[in-house]
């Protein structure tokens, strides 16, 4: 994603976000391993902004999901409806490639491959 931590400063500035140094690193090298990064602050700590700023660089957008007391996951995600999503696949095998493939559970593995 990005080649070093001096490019996601530059990709961070273009962004119109200043970092500190100490967080560059800790974000870059997350970034790096591929792993996530939990932020914790008071409110108006700057922590939504630091996942604007790097959605920016890397050139993605942010899905904000606000959580308080008695959210769930059926509230947040919905119903999970396996016959659609095997519907789904179906029709779009042609659109996804192998890498995609790869992390599907061994059930829509198969209905692709099949």
């Amino acid at each position: 994603m990005f080649s070093s931590a001096r490019e996601l400063a530059s990709k961070l500035r273009e962004a119109c976000y200043i970092i500190d140094p100490v967080v560059l690193e800790v974000v870059y090298l997350a970034a790096r391993m591929h792993k996530p990064l939990l932020v914790e602050g008071p409110p108006g700590s700057g922590k939504t902004e630091l996942a604007y700023g790097m959605a920016a660089a890397a050139g993605t957008v942010v899905e904000r999901l606000q959580c308080y007391v008695g959210i769930t996951e059926e509230k947040v995600i919905g119903n999970f409806d396996e016959a659609l999503q095997k519907l789904y696949l179906e029709t779009q095998a042609a659109n996804l490639n192998q890498d995609n493939i790869a992390f599907l559970p061994p059930l829509f593995r198969t209905t692709l491959s099949g």
